[in-house]
């Protein structure tokens, strides 16, 4: 098929938009797909794509943490400082969010007014390990209550079960 725009070349480019219902189609050469600004397949969707990023760089500006601007750090893994991160809005790897965690945390924290999930848990999807964890947190609940009640009998069950269920976590 021959580019619409200057039927010329073979067309190598297909844009297809949908707005509002109507379905447009075209079908363009290298060349002409360059001259309408499109440069490689996924430059259409650079804007909309990183959109939550720029969000993300417009409230974790430095002055969000409290002298994070004035520090040098720089991720060991993927050589991102803190300003590019800032600049970009984008992390360079998962290690980042470790090196730039107080970063990270303070955008939470402003975005939804705390850095600690709050509120319920998704029910059916955390696996084995998540179900062993919440046991294992309600059993050192019931554990301290019933040392403060000196019910030190079942003190020692649970005891007993709580290292049974670490070491059961341990392995999985």
């Amino acid at each position: 098929m021959l580019c619409q725009k200057c039927n010329k070349n073979n067309a190598t480019v297909h844009i297809k938009q949908n707005i509002n219902g109507k379905v447009t189609e075209q079908y363009l050469c290298a060349d002409c797909a360059r001259e309408a600004g499109i440069n490689d397949p996924f430059s259409v969707f650079s804007e909309d794509m990183f959109a939550p990023f720029t969000l993300f760089n417009q409230i974790a500006q430095p002055a969000a943490v409290p002298g994070a601007a004035s520090e040098g750090r720089v991720c060991p893994a993927c050589s991102m400082t803190l300003q590019r991160l800032l600049s970009e809005g984008r992390p360079g790897c998962d290690k980042c969010y470790e090196v730039f965690s107080d970063v990270f945390n303070e955008s939470v924290r402003r975005i939804h007014g705390a850095a600690k999930h709050r509120g319920r848990t998704p029910t059916g999807g955390g696996g084995k390990k998540a179900d062993g964890r919440r046991e294992l947190s309600e059993l050192e609940s019931r554990l301290a209550a019933a040392i403060e009640k000196q019910e030190y009998e079942q003190a020692a069950v649970l005891r007993d079960k709580i290292k049974e269920l670490r070491e059961g976590l341990e392995n999985a």
